[in-house]
């Protein structure tokens, strides 16, 4: 049995439904990482998201803060102050679709993990997914990644290839992927929190 002195207050980021933050807060509560991190909150940078349910429901604190849309930087000021408080050492991006700032980024180096459905060496930005249909791939990856000052090019953690098969649809490919990002994502941040940060 694994037994940790510590375990590491983080938050999750996300814009959508959540399906990974999902995964994880119940990794964090009965599964790989139980011992490992307690997750203190839920930030959405969407009021809509469906992902904040999910989170109510599970018992975990969740905020949106609409002054974020006016003033990014005013926002994210806000957002590290709601974090300190909840003292918050180490930030997963779950679908969250904004950039963060230097600003940000400096408060948390290399404390912000993110997943990325594509290769990062070989493409960058929204709709991985998307992206590998409409070029007939083959095959492509999940990258999961630290998240530096500039967009999908931190150093990376572990990325995962997978196949997919002739003809598939797009809703194909995000299935086959989703599972793979389900399957990896926990997996990682428990590596790297005990070689890195724990």
């Amino acid at each position: 049995m694994e037994l940790y002195t510590k375990k590491i207050n983080t938050a999750i980021f996300i814009s959508g439904n959540g399906s990974n933050m999902q995964r994880i807060i119940e990794e964090s509560q009965n599964g790989i990482l139980k011992n490992i991190i307690n997750i203190k909150t839920v930030f959405s940078d969407n009021k809509e998201a469906k992902g904040l349910n999910i989170a109510k429901n599970l018992n975990i604190h969740n905020f949106y803060l609409k002054q974020y849309y006016k003033n990014r930087e005013k926002g994210e000021k806000n957002i590290v102050l709601k974090l300190k408080e909840m003292d918050v050492e180490f930030i997963i991006l779950a679908g969250y679709m904004r950039i963060l700032s230097p600003y940000f980024i400096n408060k948390y180096k290399n404390k912000i993990i993110n997943i990325h459905p594509a290769d990062t060496e070989l493409y960058k930005g929204k709709s991985g997914y998307l992206w590998a249909h409409q070029n007939n791939l083959k095959r492509s990856s999940i990258t999961i990644h630290l998240v530096n000052e500039f967009l999908d090019s931190g150093k990376i953690l572990n990325k995962y290839t997978f196949d997919i098969p002739k003809n598939s649809s797009l809703e194909s490919i995000k299935r086959i992927g989703l599972k793979l990002e389900h399957e990896t994502y926990s997996k990682t941040i428990k590596n790297y929190v005990l070689k890195e940060i724990l």
